[in-house]
């Protein structure tokens, strides 16, 4: 079962079913979480684009991603990744 593709304002998003996605993180042993994030803020990018808001335009989801990960190291950016 694929996610179901909706246009909102110009930017395509997926809707995700959670029960997928946690069957997703459990069978990857959570690296599944991380594409998660990533596709996500690129979605958040897209959609912001689309809206003409730029603060969420100018969103790096790669970025966002490190700072989840290799961030954790330093403990504050994911913190300041999750809160934007």
């Amino acid at each position: 079962m694929a996610a179901t593709e909706l246009d909102i304002g110009g930017a395509r998003v997926k809707e995700r079913d959670i029960g997928l996605v946690g069957l997703w993180h459990a069978l990857t042993f959570g690296i599944y979480n991380w594409f998660w994030y990533y596709a996500i803020n690129r979605e958040l990018r897209d959609f912001g684009e689309a809206r003409g808001d730029d603060e969420l335009a100018k969103g790096n989801p790669a970025l966002s991603l490190l700072a989840v990960t290799l961030g954790l190291l330093v403990i504050v950016p994911p913190f300041v990744s999750w809160w934007r």
